[in-house]
């Protein structure tokens, strides 16, 4: 079980025993201010809150090399003027 557990987070079998015993792996044991904490402590991990979408442009502007604009046009009609225009 400790060889996956090792594989799993990337670390050397010495740095999880170290971890385990609330060292690091080049220290001796840490200082805790609470001496009945545990090296290592369960977490549990859950799926991140979806969140809505950044609002985005409903609208657009047109403008020309000639410097005329158009605004507040919607995806289609911004679409079908730049066809007209040959864009």
């Amino acid at each position: 079980m400790l060889k996956a557990v090792v594989e799993r987070l990337v670390v050397s079998e010495p740095t999880l025993q170290a971890w385990r015993r609330g060292q690091t792996p080049d220290s001796k044991k840490t200082q805790r201010s609470d001496p009945k904490a545990e090296a290592l402590l369960p977490v549990v991990v859950h799926p991140s809150k979806v969140h809505a979408p950044s609002p985005v442009a409903t609208t657009f502007a047109v403008v020309s090399p000639q410097g005329w604009r158009v605004e507040g046009l919607g995806v289609q009609d911004a679409a079908q003027l730049l066809r007209k225009l040959a864009c």
